[in-house]
């Protein structure tokens, strides 16, 4: 049984919709063979090639036993390849150090990267989804933290949420408004006309006034 993985380790297997385009293309060549001023030699070359490919890149008839070991093969690989690869979010978000972290992840797993695809193909041989050994269907999602995934000082940093802890002690008594610094606060400062900011200045000039004068007298 060990055989079917070690030939999986060794070839790039053709999808099912590669294969039927090599045979599509190898009835044209055919045609082609038999037709006059046509030089047979190079279409029987080309032939002998789409053939070796077939031979060699196609999936094989398996034995239970043999799909049984190539899906533990597949868990197994997965089990030890998730936990270095980068998420989808970094990979989106691009954090610093996400650039060197994918190549050197690919770079250590490449042949069971490899080998990985191919058993999906093995399996599913006549699947003509294009995306059946796309990797990024088993790329992991970053675990939520109670804060959104904010990345700080990423290249798309994403939105910041409160943590649980955050919103559970969050003052029940806070203003509609947040803050005196908050963006709202902010904003309606910034939405005054001038008559309205000369006279909350006029008002804060006055409170300071009375404020000093109370001080002196105490």
């Amino acid at each position: 049984m060990a055989e079917i993985v070690e030939f999986l380790k060794t070839t790039n297997l053709l999808r099912h919709t590669q294969r039927l385009g090599m045979q599509e293309e190898r009835k044209r060549l055919e045609e082609l063979k038999t037709q006059p001023g046509v030089k047979s030699g190079a279409v029987v070359q080309e032939l002998r090639k789409l053939d070796k490919q077939l031979t060699t890149q196609s999936p094989r008839d398996l034995t239970p036993q043999e799909k049984d070991l190539l899906a533990q093969t597949a868990k197994d690989i997965e089990a030890e390849i998730l936990p270095g690869m980068p998420t989808h979010e970094e990979m989106r978000r691009n954090p610093p150090g996400t650039v060197h972290k994918h190549i050197q992840f690919e770079k250590q797993f490449k042949p069971k990267l490899n080998l990985l695809k191919n058993i999906k193909i093995q399996l599913d041989p006549t699947s003509e989804d294009p995306d059946l050994a796309n990797l990024e269907r088993i790329r992991p999602h970053q675990a939520e933290n109670g804060a959104g995934t904010f990345m700080v000082n990423a290249q798309i940093p994403g939105h910041f949420a409160q943590t649980a802890a955050a919103k559970e002690n969050w003052p029940t008594d806070m203003p509609p408004q947040g803050t005196v610094n908050s963006p709202l606060a902010v904003a309606m400062k910034r939405e005054k006309t001038p008559e309205e900011r000369k006279a909350f200045g006029e008002k804060m000039k006055e409170a300071r006034a009375k404020k000093k004068l109370a001080m002196k007298e105490a």
